[in-house]
């Protein structure tokens, strides 16, 4: 479940102050009743408060209890309260807190202790109440050869945790300056040494855990002779016979930690091999479906047996996916090249069938950015991402217990706009019906990347209007998925493990404005208009909020505009239309653009006297007079968009024996039809 997820990052969080700081995220994500309910996997299945004993958050523990009303007295399965846990493990401090808070030190868990009578004296308990990586030095250092399996793997992996710091909006860890200062500890070099020993002994009943383990410890702490033992014993181990928990898991840590070394790549088949079994056995829980397609993708292993019972596992458990799943998969069919369409078709499906759950802005967008990397041309599949993401990304969104990075949505904007650009060019009913909102951002997006410039701004939820910086970071983003697509082999990317390649991108102005009228538009037509496009007149709508008497005066008697107006009276234009919309465009731009308008009602498009066409460069003069209204007339630029117009010479450069279809307009949009080879004239609209 998605509120597990977020509170085991949360959990995982080294500063209480921030704990503190983002619990009322998860509190209105998930609900405070779900959150008491959680229940952690592992050993007697432990409560938050039971986790926060353990990691020693005491300021944390208190404000849940005397704040949310966390129960003091909830029990594991094994009975143990907090209480318990904190007498278990020397936690004299925690032990304090709890019973100055009410715990009750009389209730007994199942092996007949009571809270404040435990005793332990074994290795284990010792390591994980040490407070510092001193003292889990000093154990290694004076009992280590007191240590069994579990012992040396648990000593390394909370060393691992308390020198490194998770940073849960990029799901990343991040090394503290303590690693450098343990590394030259001889006591560390022990415990390394320890460990390699470990790894190549005969093999225990608790080999399925050591490496699992081990390599989620070494994506804190990297180590490379342990990886390298690893990678070297793991071909020799049975590991037919592992729980699909521990494969996948062993593959979830060698792909975040070692995912370019060929040295796993036996690995990779064979526990492919096994998973691909389990599958069919349905004894895989979803979670680690996830787990093992990411493995893959980010590997880029492409295993298509696995792939495909993989599917076959989804179509049964369809009642049970979460988008994240779906997503996952999507991404890493992408990301291995798996073009499989009886498999595509199947995902397809999938999708559809629970569209109403993609809440989350990375699902979304990788989902759509994959489906344009396999080439999928399914309209209706992309008109349903297109309409999840006008939900998702212009809405408050949190991954875990914090909101999206910057840098994050970025790449997920980046993704959407890829798709958006491939329906254009291959899929253009993909389009149909998408959110005013989001194809204003994503033509904006389109004009950044053909002409360097952003003339407007993007909605104000979008994010993409805070600074210079993320609108450099978007155009990066695009520009190096362009990059990565042109060198296959470039698939890590620049910095984003999750980030998502993207087929290329005509920069030039006249294919994106000739694709957005219209996306049939073929190559050649697109060559033939290149040299009359790149000096076209941009013509701008803009559209207010009201219009009273003094607008109309402002632009219409006003000096501002004044020359503006007297050109076109000259010429025996003028500066209202019957429907009231107000133009001010040269003389020679008049007419195409008054048809443009003709067309548009002819086909139901109703404009307003608060909608000013404007050409681009006479639209500091329309600003200029409407400066003058006083602020309390509330008039408001609502909307700022291009006006595409099918200029004469454009036409004419076709020639006329060609077979040109006609220019029409459908909504707000004019639309190109393209040449058709069969004579037959069909007119498509976005």
């Amino acid at each position: 479940m998605a509120h597990d997820k977020a509170v085991r990052n949360w959990l995982r969080e080294s500063d209480e102050d921030k704990m503190l700081t983002t619990f009322p995220n998860l509190v209105k994500q998930f609900g405070l009743e779900s959150l008491k309910a959680f229940v952690a996997e592992g050993k007697n299945r432990p409560m938050i408060l039971h986790e926060l004993v353990r990691k020693g958050k005491a300021r944390v523990l208190r404000s849940l209890v005397t704040t949310y009303g966390f129960s003091l007295n909830v029990q594991r399965e094994d009975g143990c309260t907090p209480l318990h846990l904190a007498s278990w493990n020397k936690r004299e401090s925690m032990k304090e807190e709890l019973l100055q808070l009410g715990a009750d030190p009389s209730i007994c868990n199942a092996y007949g202790e009571m809270a404040a009578e435990v005793e332990c004296h074994s290795i284990r308990p010792r390591l994980q109440r040490a407070a510092t990586t001193a003292e889990i030095l000093q154990l290694v250092e004076c009992r280590i050869s007191e240590f069994d399996a579990i012992d040396v793997v648990c000593a390394f992996h909370l060393l691992a945790d308390k020198t490194a710091h998770y940073e849960a909006s990029s799901n990343e860890y991040q090394p503290r300056k303590s690693q450098v200062s343990i590394r030259t500890d001889p006591s560390f070099g022990k415990l390394v040494q320890a460990c390699v020993s470990l790894i190549n002994e005969p093999l225990r009943e608790c080999s399925q855990s050591v490496f699992p383990t081990l390599l989620k410890a070494m994506v804190m702490l990297r180590e490379e002779s342990i990886l390298r033992a690893m990678a070297a014993r793991i071909g020799q181990v049975d590991t037919a016979q592992w729980e699909a928990g521990r494969l996948t898991q062993t593959l979830w840590g060698i792909a975040k930690v070692d995912a370019s070394n060929p040295m796993w790549t036996q690995t990779f088949h064979a526990f492919g091999d096994i998973l691909a079994v389990r599958l069919r056995e349905l004894s895989v829980a979803m979670e680690e479906v996830t787990m093992m397609m990411w493995a893959y993708g980010r590997r880029s292993f492409k295993h298509s047996a696995l792939f495909s019972e993989c599917i076959a596992f989804l179509k049964l458990k369809v009642s049970h996916l979460d988008p994240q799943v779906l997503s996952t998969v999507c991404w890493t069919f992408a990301k291995t090249g798996f073009f499989d369409q009886a498999a595509l078709g199947s995902v397809g499906n999938l999708i559809r069938q629970t569209e109403s759950l993609f809440t989350v802005s990375q699902d979304v967008s990788n989902t759509a950015w994959a489906l344009a990397k396999l080439q999928v041309e399914d309209a209706s599949l992309f008109q349903s991402m297109f309409c999840r993401a006008t939900q998702t990304m212009y809405s408050e969104q949190f991954k875990n217990h914090v909101c999206i990075a910057k840098k994050n949505r970025a790449k997920d904007w980046a993704q959407v706009f890829v798709a958006y650009m491939f329906c254009l060019h291959r899929c253009p009913e993909g389009l149909e019906n998408m959110n005013p909102r989001l194809l204003h951002d994503l033509r904006l997006m389109g004009q950044m990347r053909s002409t360097g410039r952003v003339d407007g701004t993007f909605s104000d939820s979008s994010g993409l209007n805070h600074s210079e910086r993320c609108l450099r970071e978007l155009d990066r983003l695009i520009e190096s998925m362009e990059k990565e697509h042109s060198d296959p082999d470039a698939w890590q990317g620049t910095g984003y493990s999750d980030s998502l390649e993207a087929q290329p991108m005509a920069s030039s102005a006249v294919l994106l404005e000739a694709a957005e009228a219209n996306a049939r538009l073929s190559q050649a037509m697109v060559k033939r208009f290149h040299d009359f496009h790149a000096d076209e007149p941009r013509i701008v709508l803009l559209s207010f909020s009201r219009c009273p008497e003094c607008f109309r005066h402002a632009l219409l008697e006003g000096p501002a505009v004044a020359d503006v107006r007297a050109a076109l009276h000259d010429r025996g234009y003028e500066a209202v239309l019957a429907c009231g919309m107000k133009v001010f465009v040269h003389p020679e731009q008049y007419e195409s653009v008054r048809e443009a308008v003709q067309d548009q009602q002819l086909r139901g498009v109703s404009f307003k006297s608060s909608q000013v066409v404007v050409a681009e460069d006479l639209e500091g003069l329309v600003v200029k007079a409407l400066q003058a209204i006083p602020s309390s007339q509330q008039v408001r630029l609502r909307e700022t968009r291009d006006l595409p117009v099918c200029w004469d010479e454009m036409t004419d450069a076709m020639g006329a024996d060609e077979a040109l279809e006609e220019v029409m307009v459908k909504r707000t949009f004019i639309h190109v039809s393209s040449p058709n080879i069969s004579n037959t004239r069909v007119t498509k609209s976005l």
